[in-house]
C-alpha cells in the first residue's frame, strides 16, 4: 500500500518545500494503508496521529542508524556502544514526549464502535480502485514516433 500511495501524494505535493512533502506524503501514506487494519483491531481513531507522525519522523532515521552503531559498537567496545546509545536516547525521548503530549490532547483518541473486517475489505476495495485508477497515475504521451532527442528529453524529465 504505502508504495503505491506515497508516489501519487509526491507528485500531488510536487512544489511544496521538500521537507514538508517528502514527510508529509510519507505519513500520509503510511496512515491511509493502515487505517482500517487499527480501526477493526483497535475500534478507535486518532485524529492528532497525522501531526504527531509529522513531528516524530524526523527522528526516525537518527533512532535507526544510531540504534544499529549502538549493537555494533557495543559489540567492539562496550563503552563506545553506551555512548552511542545514550545519543540514540535524546531521539527516542523525544519521541515519547511527543506521544505523551499528543495523546493527552482532548480528544486524542475517538472510539469507534462495530467496525468489522468488511468494511477494512471495502476501504482497501476503494484504496486500490483509486491507486491503480485512470486519474492518480498520468498518462504516458505516445512516443512512437518521437526521435532519439526526443526520447532521451522525455526520459530525462520523469
Amino acid at each position: 500500500g504505502l508504495a503505491a500511495i506515497l508516489p501519487a501524494l509526491q507528485r500531488r505535493m510536487a512544489g511544496w518545500p521538500r521537507l514538508l512533502s517528502d514527510n508529509l506524503a510519507t505519513t500520509l501514506a503510511a496512515q491511509v494503508a493502515v487505517l482500517p487494519v487499527l480501526v477493526v483491531n483497535f475500534q478507535q481513531v486518532s485524529p492528532v496521529t497525522l501531526f504527531a507522525n509529522l513531528l516524530v519522523l524526523p527522528a526516525f532515521p537518527p533512532i535507526m542508524v544510531l540504534g544499529g552503531a549502538t549493537a555494533i559498537l557495543g559489540s567492539l567496545w562496550q563503552p563506545l556502544g553506551a555512548l552511542a546509545g545514550w545519543v540514540a536516547w535524546l531521539f527516542l525521548a523525544y519521541t515519547i514526549r511527543v506521544v505523551e503530549v499528543f495523546a493527552a490532547l482532548p480528544l486524542a483518541s475517538l472510539p469507534l464502535g462495530g467496525v468489522g473486517p468488511g468494511l477494512a475489505w471495502a476501504y482497501y476495495a476503494g484504496l486500490i480502485g483509486l491507486v491503480a485508477g485512470p486519474g492518480l497515475w498520468p498518462r504516458r504521451p505516445d512516443l512512437s514516433g518521437a526521435s532519439a532527442d526526443e526520447l532521451i528529453a522525455y526520459y530525462k524529465n520523469l
